[in-house]
């Protein structure tokens, strides 16, 4: 039986990739050294390696949803590359805010499914035609793998596409390989591209080491416009040589609808909070709880431990003091529900950081002396050790709101993405 040949050409060199006769730049889409250092940390072996490229090659996990707007102007895009249902609802706030968009999202599957023979004889082949070229490096092979069957399963939907009547393609994380990879197709196509940002970013480092510098790193970056949330992630971008016209800073979209406090908020709960760092900054954390255990001690409170959604909540169990530590935050629990049942929070490198400077929360910032410094010149509100730390919680003295709006980035984030987005529909410049 003759099957028709899908629209994606996979030509006879490996990590030569084209979508509709598009060609796709693989290096620039995998970002391997990011992934190298993060799946490393995570010490998966290379059996369990090959064994998640065969799952992801067999079985789906993720179906594809597409949403048509009359006279829809730009379309959203979000994979399921590093899929969260918290992420799926920030870029679903943007797109409602643009009006007249269509999005093309991925949805999880309530029961995973096998793919079809052909489907999977096919990986079977670019597995074996790649296995050459990738001797020695499971983690690259894997990886590629992945993102051309991500990209597979988005071609029917980009071959129905009428991508004449798009004026702006926005996506999620220009720096995840799928979502890289369709903002390289639409580029060629001419059509103006635009990234959101996730996460707070790294100072610019000569070679990607960690994550943070490489896959949620401002340097992986193509889109033709990055949709900041604040200042501090344009200097930054400065810094790792991105033009600043290529940056709009409009606010953090999950707090579309919603306008930042005047004023900082004070509470006497009692308690106040702990932000762990994930992968790639969590050397800082125990520094971050033996200052928790110090000031609970000097103080007379008690905290709570919030960990990164990608740790185990039982990460820190020896470091903490039961005396004054009251648990983990649940990880079903949002950063507004947090926020306001503290009285304060210290934090380390983590974008939570910024919804804290937006929300009007008192939060103090950790400077590691070495390693990675995402937030710099935050003077009055940072601190390099428990001395300084007990001298700010002394002084009680509210973030000034220049460094709120530094920080946190624009009151008013709903006016600032609908502004942006009828310029889009209007015409750029």
């Amino acid at each position: 039986m003759n099957h028709r040949q899908p629209e994606y050409a996979l030509e006879a060199a490996p990590l030569r990739y084209a979508v509709k006769r598009v060609p796709i730049d693989m290096e620039k889409a995998l970002q391997v050294p990011g992934a190298r250092y993060y799946y490393g940390r995570a010490s998966l072996s290379e059996a369990e390696l090959k064994a998640a490229a065969l799952d992801y090659a067999e079985v789906d996990h993720f179906r594809y949803e597409f949403t048509s707007v009359r006279g829809g102007d730009i379309l959203f895009f979000y994979s399921e590359e590093f899929y969260t249902a918290t992420n799926a609802e920030i870029i679903k706030k943007a797109w409602q805010t643009a009006g007249r968009a269509d999005m093309l999202c991925a949805v999880p599957l309530k029961k995973a499914k096998k793919r079809g023979a052909f489907a999977r004889q096919k990986m079977k082949r670019l597995t074996e035609s790649c296995a050459e070229h990738f001797a020695g490096q499971p983690l690259e092979l894997w990886l590629y793998l992945c993102s051309v069957v991500r990209m597979q399963k988005c071609l029917p939907y980009v071959n129905r596409l009428k991508l004449g009547k798009y004026k702006l393609l926005v996506v999620f994380n220009d720096a995840c390989p799928t979502e890289n990879m369709m903002v390289q197709f639409f580029q060629a196509k001419g059509i103006k591209t635009a990234t959101l940002q996730h996460g707070a970013y790294a100072v610019a480092q000569k070679e990607p080491k960690t994550l943070n510098e490489s896959i949620v790193g401002l340097k992986s970056t193509i889109a033709d416009c990055f949709l900041a949330w604040n200042h501090i992630t344009v200097e930054q971008g400065k810094s790792f040589g991105i033009p600043e016209e290529r940056f709009r800073v409009l606010g953090q979209p999950k707090y579309i609808g919603m306008l930042s406090p005047a004023v900082v908020a004070s509470s006497d709960t009692g308690v106040f909070g702990v932000v762990l760092t994930g992968p790639g900054n969590e050397e800082e954390n125990p520094a971050l709880i033996a200052a928790a255990n110090n000031i609970a001690e000097k103080f007379n409170l008690q905290y709570r431990l919030r960990y990164h959604p990608y740790m185990s909540t039982d990460t820190y169990n020896g470091l903490v003091d039961a005396r004054f530590c009251l648990g983990p935050v649940p990880s079903s629990e949002s950063v507004m529900h947090y926020a306001d049942a503290v009285d304060f929070t210290i934090v380390g490198n983590s974008s939570v950081f910024t919804e804290l400077a937006y929300l009007g929360k008192r939060v103090y910032y950790y400077r590691p002396p070495q390693g990675l410094d995402q937030f710099s010149d935050v003077d009055e509100c940072g601190f390099y050790d428990v001395v300084q730390l007990e001298a700010l919680l002394k002084a009680e003295l509210p973030m000034s709101t220049a460094l709120r709006r530094r920080i946190g980035g624009p009151a008013d984030p709903q006016a600032a993405y609908r502004a942006f987005f009828s310029e889009c529909i209007s015409g750029f410049e």
